[in-house]
């Protein structure tokens, strides 16, 4: 624009811009007016005030929104005084004609004419307050344009002085902002977006200035280098860092002194280079974006061209000078007012950023040529983000899709039934756990998040009870886990027997009939119940009492002594030697020579005849049974009955099962089963297998079987079949009871 005498012809109708507040804010109105000439251009036409300036109101409305501040946004066809309407019944608190300035109305070529104008006007009771305003915008354009590397020597200014009235009472400012024909002003700024946005970004500060506002409404901490959150605060420990205090008060936050290098009090002699300082703060939100602003004091000792290199670490630049990683903020003329160093994101899962200061070139000679710091501020910049959840094992789980950073987040993770919920973690489903509750609150980290819900097999209860208590005994309760392979066992008392398995009582749905009973854990607690019954038996007196009875009564014997035991069989006799009895059983099998009561019933389809038993009470040992000696043709006897088999061919008393002892030669060995050597026996009474082998068999177990001569043998006496007939074997229970003579 050709200075200030067109303004009245850039106010237009007004639209409404964004309007959400951002965190806690002033109700302030700002009216934006950017240029509508076309006509005003860089001589190369690269650069249209009109379309640049209204590029600059919508980043400047953006910003104003962002912070909580209300604004209307002129469009391109109305005129003054419509618009000066709109702004007076609006209240407007500021009115900003945005714009760029030229040299000459008919020139069209470059001119060397240089600075910013900052034009005040309104009425005369409020014109301090606009003078205020337009001083504010014209140190923040001063300094943004400066970092953009327009020369000091072309005289980069703030002019502010009052021009036309208005009819509105606010704050009216005309700005005049660099030269669209001035080559370095127009190729440097201008005509970049981000010349552009330093444009808006100068506005914006300005106006927070001349408000008592914050730029960011989130400032979550300040440090300062000799005061609060000092610990965050690092030099490189050169003798010239002192403290420095006394020098402006702009910010209540700050409670404290500050810092200062220089070599000496003299002209010094110290190069400079290499000099450092950092900060380094704990913010919020992990991963989130924040604004760091810089302040130091602004007097006559501080250098007028320091600069200082900048470094990050666990964070990268966004803007401003840390995105250009070099500053001008040090210098005089941007102190005692906060200096935007520009927005970082920090590395995922990353809280504490390293922001480093290196001197790079510039007077810091002296005492007149301080580098100052008085403290920074940091300002979390919510930001959109994502929230992804992850299952690790079974179940459900809410509260992810799209968040904003530094939201208060809430996740609900629900196991599947039979699992339970093991906890939330980062890194996978084996990596950090954050959190062991199915419902987890945290503040949304910055960028993209992921979390993982881990469930798992929850712990199970499995009891075990006898019905009735005193039917038996009970095992295999515990803890498990749903799907986990599960044997339970139920041992009958003496005179019970078990029944079967039932869910959740005793006589409730049936589960086995197996009393062993092997299952896989359901997905909820089980009570089992073992039910016994009381064992319904005929008493007998001996053993031999049983060879006329039948097989389907339980019989019960009492105080018999066991002679030997394999497996899951033993052996019983009576202490007189008349009688013996096989015993097959599934429980505990008692030792040699204890004396028992067994309950059972018979089973003929094999001699000898065996007692099945359900009920076998240990009493203890007793005295041993001593072996009944006999020659091989008599042992088996004749069958006592018709229920009761013996070996084919049998003479003389019944004695199957019975504890004998013979003598005879050994004849032939058989080794081929390690476990079931065996050897022939003939004492010369005859008895043949009907095989060609003379005496009976002798089976020695691991033993091994004498080649010759005369052996006495101990055993129990047995049968097995060979050619079609029954024949008796000797069951050695000891290989020490084969006895070589």
């Amino acid at each position: 624009m050709n200075k200030a005498f067109t303004l009245a012809r850039v106010f237009a109708a007004a639209l409404v811009c964004v309007l959400l507040p951002a965190g806690q804010a002033m109700a302030i109105k700002v009216y934006l007016a950017p240029s509508r000439q076309l006509s005003n251009h860089s001589p190369d036409l690269k650069y249209i005030e009109g379309n640049a300036m209204h590029t600059a109101a919508d980043k400047l409305a953006a910003k104003l929104a962002a912070r909580g501040i209300e604004c209307r946004h002129a469009d391109w066809n109305e005129e003054y005084g419509t618009s000066d309407y709109n702004a007076r019944q609006w209240m407007a608190d500021v009115v900003l004609a945005m714009h760029t300035n030229a040299c000459c109305a008919n020139d069209t070529g470059w001119h060397s004419n240089y600075g910013t104008q900052m034009l005040p006007y309104a009425y005369v009771d409020n014109y301090s307050l606009s003078y205020d305003l337009a001083s504010k915008i014209g140190n923040k354009m001063v300094q943004k344009f400066g970092a953009f590397g327009i020369p000091t020597s072309l005289g980069v200014y703030s002019d502010t002085y009052s021009q036309f009235p208005s009819n509105t009472q606010a704050r009216n400012i005309l700005l005049e902002a660099l030269f669209h024909d001035n080559w370095n002003d127009c190729t440097k700024v201008l005509q970049l977006d981000a010349g552009l946005d330093a444009y808006a970004q100068a506005c914006f500060e300005g106006i927070c200035d001349h408000f008592g506002m914050s730029y960011v409404a989130n400032i979550e901490k300040y440090i300062e280098p000799r005061g609060q959150n000092n610990q965050y605060y690092q030099e490189d420990g050169n003798q010239y860092w002192g403290n420095s205090a006394g020098w402006c008060s702009f910010d209540s936050n700050l409670t404290s002194g500050g810092s200062r290098y220089y070599p000496s009090n003299t002209t010094g002699t110290t190069d400079p280079t290499g000099r450092w300082m950092q900060v380094r703060p704990v913010l919020n939100v992990p991963g989130g974006t924040y604004q760091i602003d810089v302040a130091h004091y602004d007097n006559d000792f501080i250098s007028t061209d320091i600069s200082t290199s900048i470094a990050l670490t666990n964070c990268t630049a966004q803007s401003g000078d840390l995105q250009r990683n070099t500053t001008n903020a040090f210098r005089k003329g941007f102190g005692c007012q906060w200096y935007n160093l520009g927005t970082f994101a920090l590395s995922p899962g990353q809280s504490q950023p390293t922001i480093k200061f290196t001197y790079s070139g510039g007077n810091v000679s002296n005492a007149n040529n301080r580098w100052n710091v008085l403290g920074f501020r940091f300002a979390f910049i919510p930001t959109p983000s994502t929230l992804y959840i992850n299952g690790c094992g079974g179940g459900t789980w809410s509260g992810s899709g799209a968040k904003t950073a530094g939201d208060t987040v809430t996740v609900t993770a629900t196991p599947f039934p039979g699992l339970q919920f093991v906890g939330w973690m980062t890194g996978g489903c084996n990596g950090t756990l954050v959190s062991a509750n199915s419902t987890y609150t945290f503040t949304m980290p910055g960028g993209n998040y992921t979390l993982y819900a881990k469930f798992g097999f929850a712990p199970l209860q499995l009891t075990t009870a006898a019905c009735p208590s005193a039917g038996g005994t009970t095992t295999g309760g515990g803890t498990y886990t749903y799907g986990q392979s599960v044997t339970v066992t139920a041992t009958p008392a003496p005179g019970y027997m078990f029944t079967n398995w039932t869910m959740s009582s005793c006589g409730g749905s049936f589960a086995s009939s197996n009393a062993s009973y092997t299952f896989s854990m359901p997905s909820s607690a089980l009570s089992l119940y073992a039910n016994f019954a009381p064992i319904q038996f005929e008493p007998v007196s001996l053993i031999s009492d049983l060879w006329a009875l039948p097989n389907s009564t339980n019989y019960k014997l009492s105080d018999k002594t066991v002679t030997a035991a394999t497996g899951s069989t033993f052996w019983i006799e009576e202490s007189d030697r008349t009688a013996a009895l096989r015993v097959a059983y599934t429980g505990a099998i008692p030792a040699r020579n204890s004396k028992v009561d067994v309950i059972g019933a018979l089973d003929s389809s094999t001699a000898p005849r065996v007692l099945n038993a359900v009920s076998v009470t240990d009493k203890g040992v007793g005295n041993p049974i001593d072996p009944l000696a006999l020659i091989t043709r008599a042992l088996g006897g004749a069958s006592p009955s018709a229920n009761t088999p013996s070996v084919t061919g049998g003479v003389g008393a019944y004695n199957l099962g019975m504890l004998v002892r013979i003598a005879g030669m050994a004849g032939s060995a058989d080794t081929s089963d390690p476990n079931k050597k065996y050897f022939f026996l003939d004492d010369g009474s005859g008895l043949t297998d009907g095989l060609g082998h003379s005496g009976v068999k002798v089976i020695c177990g691991t033993a091994t079987p004498p080649a010759s001569g005369v052996v006495r043998v101990t055993g129990i006496i047995g049968t097995e079949t060979a050619g079609g007939r029954i024949v008796p074997v000797i069951i050695v229970r000891d290989p020490a009871e084969v006895n070589p003579l």
